[in-house]
């Protein structure tokens, strides 16, 4: 089976390490795959070695996906509905019309769309069609043309079960949580030499969190820095350990109550540095809230966190929804700064109850977070689809 995944951006992306596993996984169980991307085909180096090819949506038009049985592909999954994959698919479809399409849904597009431009859904639509398009930003889901493009599927893969509220009835659609690299994503003693070299005090509680901020994840990122400047001045040394990269300021014209507390890597441009890197913490940490943002996602880092064996605080929505309080993960109702603070000082009272969600959180990523069971699942969506002379 030839398999050709459409990113709407680089290789540079939690999405894009998303495929990349999946893409080589299938390959061991058989299949061929490509993954096309829009633009930056040289950023596949920040993956590391990878089976599958890598090539710009021009390329992949201009030959099929290049699969080696030379033929075009059998199944295009479009990650996500956003416009550059749509226009992708438009012009491979007329060139290789019976490709199976299938699309993955990771957040509520258009809740992401409403925060980007500041307008509600219902007032974008009201919009004549030449002022919607000038307004709705040309990497996301276009309110009109995203809907109509969810109904060319042939089949949905969504990333967490609540967002099938977005898919039409009538399309197969398949929950497909994220997983962790287990060749890195596994248990790491601290090192106290390497917590030095970070600039992180032997005495600190620390806190880990990777990951860029943007318009909608701001104020939730923001309450990690809270939660760290309630703890310092509460008595409790905390520092924050942040990789990854800010897209909207968030900490307010002065930051100078949150920089003392914080350590901040930057952009990790090599992927198997980063466990290393999170395995210097003592917890890790998922901010947010119930809500139209957090209801309708599954961070990725959540897969990783829980695959490093330390003890996850994380909010009732989501993957909160399933684990179990005290047993998997430190479920809080509101992960803001009072929240986390609060269950960091619970935490460093009971080291009994830290020990044991840290091996909470190691079983919960063996039952659930593992590539090749994952890839599995998404083989039987595409054999489903396509006919029975590809899987001869």
């Amino acid at each position: 089976m030839n398999v050709l995944f459409a990113l709407y951006g680089d290789f540079t992306s939690n999405s894009a390490m998303h495929v990349a596993h999946l893409a080589d996984e299938l390959i061991a169980l058989g299949c061929d795959c490509t993954v096309a991307v829009p633009s930056h085909p040289e950023s596949i180096v920040h993956l590391g070695q990878t089976q599958f090819r890598g090539v710009l949506f021009s390329s992949a038009l201009a030959d099929g996906g290049g699969f080696r049985d030379g033929r075009g592909p059998d199944v295009v999954h479009g990650w996500t509905p956003r416009e550059p994959v749509r226009e992708f698919w438009t012009a491979l479809h007329a060139l290789h019309p019976a490709a199976r399409l299938v699309l993955h849904l990771e957040d509520h597009e258009y809740h992401l769309l409403e925060t980007k431009v500041g307008r509600t859904l219902d007032e974008l639509l009201a919009l004549p069609e030449p002022e919607l398009d000038r307004v709705v930003p040309a990497e996301l889901t276009h309110p009109r043309r995203g809907p109509r493009f969810l109904q060319e599927a042939a089949a949905v893969t969504v990333i967490v079960d609540r967002l099938r509220e977005l898919v039409p009835a009538e399309i197969p659609c398949q929950v497909l949580w994220p997983a962790a690299d287990a060749r890195f994503f596994r248990p790491r003693p601290l090192d106290p030499v390497f917590r030095h070299s970070l600039g992180l005090a032997p005495e600190a509680t620390v806190l880990a969190y990777n990951g860029n901020v943007h318009e909608s994840n701001a104020a939730e990122v923001r309450s990690l820095y809270v939660a760290a400047a309630l703890l310092n001045r509460s008595g409790q040394p905390t520092q924050l350990l942040r990789t990854g990269r800010d897209f909207t300021p968030f900490l307010g014209a002065d930051d100078s109550w949150a920089r003392p507390f914080t350590i901040h890597l930057g952009h990790i441009t090599n992927y198997q540095h980063l466990p290393v890197i999170l395995s210097m913490a003592d917890y890790l940490v998922q901010p947010g809230l119930p809500g139209r943002f957090n209801d309708f996602r599954f961070p990725s880092k959540l897969a990783e966190f829980f695959s490093l064996g330390r003890p996850v605080l994380l909010p009732r929505t989501n993957l909160g929804l399933v684990t179990r309080h005290l047993e998997d993960a430190y479920v809080l109702e509101r992960a803001d700064g009072d929240s986390i603070a609060a269950a960091v000082r619970h935490l460093r009272a009971d080291p009994g109850l830290a020990a044991h969600l840290s091996a909470g959180a190691l079983a919960f990523a063996a039952r659930h977070f593992r590539w090749p069971d994952t890839a599995q699942r998404l083989l039987t969506v595409y054999r489903e689809l396509t006919p029975v002379a590809v899987h001869a």
